[in-house]
């Protein structure tokens, strides 16, 4: 192979150990690309080499760009850090670069991820690249992460709908789904005897979401959304106040939280726990619905939960 004998005639080569490091990655032997692409680091920084590197190792790690596969609360792993430090340097030496803009944005998808971050990356990235309809797709599911479900419906009316790309607008479609459901499970939930306090906290939030539903029912043209939203303007009932019920609307939220994180497993777990322990028979039902989502969802992202 003429790398290894660029090598061979001068071991210092920078350009020949991150050829060397290409090839192997290009083979998808990404183990073997990481010691070429290290070496070829240690001698020349160059932006290639940085990006290579970051995506063996969130390949060998993740099987992608290692989003989904590291549980909330548990911090980022060391191998995440580096591919996110890599990719950040790459993008120093070589700002007009997209790639790294799409793989730091998409590691910010995951649970331990920074959202004002990577919705920045990505934009930057969409702008050098609109064709890209998954960049589209990442940051349908952040802005719905930062609570901004009227930007994530544009980019889904506006952009992955007329994409070319039907993967890609199925995704965009179900992440909206699934928040949706989250939103309105959560809203169901209202303690009969609330405090003054709680009381009027609820009704600021009543008054938030019911503002941000009639922006989104003003502005979007889908007939699915606009059928969600109306149903969500409707009055809820409230449910019966058991003595387990206000711990059950704290569990309960902080599963939803975590499967809004994407971080499934800890979800289910959250909700298999607190199962045994309810009483109401409406919670229980309820419960027992968001367990099916959250395992059909985490199904969806290829995520292994028991």
């Amino acid at each position: 192979m003429h790398f290894q004998e660029a090598l061979r005639l001068n071991p210092s080569q920078a350009r020949a150990f991150a050829g060397l490091g290409y090839l192997r990655y290009a083979q998808n032997r990404f183990t073997d690309a990481v010691p070429s692409l290290e070496r070829a680091l240690e001698i020349d920084s160059d932006a290639m080499s940085c990006y290579l590197l970051a995506r063996s190792l969130l390949r060998i790690n993740t099987g992608g760009a290692g989003a989904t596969s590291v549980p909330a609360g548990i911090g980022t792993p060391p191998w995440r850090a580096r591919a996110r430090s890599l990719l950040a340097r790459a993008i120093e030496l070589q700002p007009r670069f997209a790639a790294p803009y799409v793989t730091l944005g998409a590691t910010h998808t995951g649970p331990d991820g920074d959202v004002a971050a990577g919705i920045e990356l990505l934009q930057k990235a969409r702008a050098m690249l609109p064709a890209r309809m998954d960049i589209a797709g990442n940051l349908v599911y952040l802005f719905l992460r930062k609570g901004d479900f009227v930007q994530a419906q544009a980019l889904v009316d506006t952009v992955l709908a007329n994409g070319g790309d039907p993967e890609a607008l199925r995704a965009a479609r179900q992440d909206i789904a699934a928040f949706w459901e989250h939103v309105q499970a959560r809203q169901s939930l209202h303690a009969t005897r609330p405090t003054p306090e709680e009381t009027a906290r609820q009704e600021q939030a009543r008054a938030v979401t019911e503002r941000m539903l009639r922006e989104i029912l003003a502005t979007t043209k889908n007939p699915q959304t606009r059928a969600q939203v109306e149903k969500m303007l409707q009055p809820t009932e409230s449910m019966p106040l058991g003595l387990d019920y206000n711990f059950a609307v704290e569990v309960f939220n902080e599963a939803v939280e975590r499967a809004n994180q994407r971080d499934y497993a800890q979800a289910i777990t959250l909700l298999e726990g607190l199962l045994p322990k309810v009483k109401d028979p409406d919670m229980i039902d309820r419960i027992k619905t968001m367990l099916e989502r959250f395992r059909q969802d985490a199904a969806r992202l290829q995520q292994t939960v028991k």
